[in-house]
């Protein structure tokens, strides 16, 4: 359930970034960074998406991650100047690296925090993109505006109940035990 919220906030506000940045400036420096902003927070929480629905795939997962954040990229910035759509591969092909690998590493528990935790980042760099894109546009945006404060607050408020329920059904609340073992540690003892 968590997984799917989490896609349906990637997809629905990834139009919204679409639809928001159509008419502006290619001489902008903000024109060429808020791609480069947009490709690491989508791709980071894709990635960490997959590698949390994969664990055990690290090499599919970063696969994965990497061809649908590209997709959207390239579905996003295509009529964006060549220098943003460069930015913002890059920048899209290191955050899935980063999250896809993120993902797998974490423990259920962990993986649930984390994917709340990009999702959260995810919506305050739309909420940014879409405050740098307000001022090439015209003052009748008033109304989207607020439709984003809305959305973006509910969408988190759902993912963090249902991540948090998610938690307390499987009881992995992560709490920090005494009972850490590292295996190099153990390795150690045993030779001597």
């Amino acid at each position: 359930m968590l997984w799917i919220l989490s896609a349906l906030i990637l997809i629905g506000f990834s139009f919204f970034i679409y639809s928001q940045i159509q008419n502006l400036p290619e001489n902008q420096m903000t024109a060429k960074c808020l791609p480069m902003l947009y490709g690491m927070s989508s791709s980071v929480a894709i990635g960490v998406l997959f590698g949390t629905i994969m664990p055990n795939e690290l090499a599919m997962a970063t696969i994965f991650s990497i061809i649908v954040s590209f997709s959207f990229i390239l579905l996003i910035f295509l009529k964006s100047p060549m220098v943003a759509m460069i930015e913002a591969g890059a920048a899209s092909f290191m955050g899935s690296l980063m999250g896809g690998m993120l993902g797998v590493m974490l423990k259920e528990g962990e993986a649930v925090l984390i994917i709340i935790m990009a999702d959260a980042i995810f919506l305050l760099s739309s909420f940014i993109i879409y405050h740098i894109v307000k001022k090439y546009q015209s003052n009748k945006r008033r109304f989207t505006s607020n439709l984003l404060i809305v959305s973006a607050s509910l969408s988190l408020v759902i993912i963090l109940l249902s991540g948090f329920s998610n938690m307390l059904k499987k009881d992995e609340l992560p709490i920090e035990t005494n009972e850490h073992h590292h295996q190099g540690l153990v390795r150690f003892n045993q030779v001597l």
